[in-house]
């Protein structure tokens, strides 16, 4: 049996986690519909079984199901969730002032690249004012739940998201391979391994990306510039004869420089998403502005 943990506070993600598992009958499926890892998902039914005191999820095989408790927290999660969302529905309704005004963070390429127009015309046929910040990824929730912005461009982390926070997936975004010397004979990325490379700072989440992907095709990337700029990056590759990985949206004609033939299949992608408060995501002003951003978003893979 496992040991209830008392004072635990009611965890939306762990609940949604369980109700995923029952919908498509295993973790890995779950956590494809969830944007999560399975790993990520096995560590939210655990926590949630060590909430409860009782075990919710029993292995047949290679598959899982809910035990006979854990169906019955399923169906009180949906419970709650239908409860939730005509609540806010009803608050949202309250308003005595509809929204003239909204703060939005985005990351500096999607403003370099595309966001600006598209911020025009929401201003142009909603009737909304934007206040605009830029904004990077490690922050965006952050400054989300502390009131600095109501809404964010932004990247997906594979972090779990608070449950007043909601995502709203836009574009995937290849990365694409570009460089100042000729192109390798090999067709893959390890044939670069011996190359220059200029990569985002350190700690931040591009980085996380590219030296991920750079460590799975079996070597270390060797930095002899760093830049947060994606424009920025392509000029001191071309300059410095060395090579980068660079967001698709972000490719710009750059003297010197070439965009390398690597399969796509074999590339990062870089998933772009709306985030929001549940409070301004259920103001009628979001709609409209949601609807333009993800028609003018650039025409890439929609998530």
């Amino acid at each position: 049996m496992i040991a209830p943990h008392a004072g635990n506070a009611l965890n939306f993600q762990q609940l949604q986690a369980l109700g995923a598992v029952n919908e498509y009958g295993s973790i890995s499926a779950a956590a494809a519909e969830l944007y999560l890892t399975p790993s990520a998902v096995s560590q939210q039914l655990q926590a949630l079984a060590s909430n409860c005191g009782f075990e919710l999820i029993e292995r047949r095989g290679r598959s899982v199901r809910l035990t006979r408790r854990g169906l019955a927290l399923a169906s009180l999660a949906e419970e709650v969730f239908s409860r939730w969302e005509r609540g806010l529905e009803s608050l949202a309704a309250q308003s005595d002032q509809p929204v003239r005004i909204l703060r939005m963070g985005a990351l500096t390429s999607a403003y370099r690249t595309w966001l600006g127009p598209v911020v025009s015309r929401i201003r142009s046929t909603t009737g909304v004012d934007m206040e605009l910040l830029e904004v990077d990824p490690d922050k965006a929730c952050k400054y989300l739940i502390d009131g600095m912005i109501d809404m964010a461009v932004s990247v997906r982390i594979p972090d779990q998201l608070p449950m007043n926070i909601q995502r709203f997936p836009l574009y995937s975004d290849t990365f694409k391979v570009v460089g100042g010397i000729p192109q390798p004979r090999g067709t893959g990325v390890a044939a670069l391994s011996d190359a220059c490379w200029v990569l985002p700072e350190s700690r931040t989440y591009c980085h996380e990306i590219i030296t991920a992907y750079c460590t799975a095709a079996g070597f270390s990337p060797h930095p002899i510039a760093r830049s947060n700029d994606w424009g920025v990056i392509q000029s001191m590759a071309a300059s410095l004869e060395a090579v980068a990985l660079v967001p698709e949206s972000c490719l710009s004609e750059t003297p010197g420089l070439s965009v390398f033939d690597i399969d796509a299949d074999e590339l990062p992608d870089w998933p772009i998403e709306l985030i929001t408060r549940a409070d301004i995501a259920h103001k009628p002003e979001f709609h409209p502005i949601h609807r333009l951003i993800a028609q003018l978003a650039p025409i890439t893979e929609v998530l």
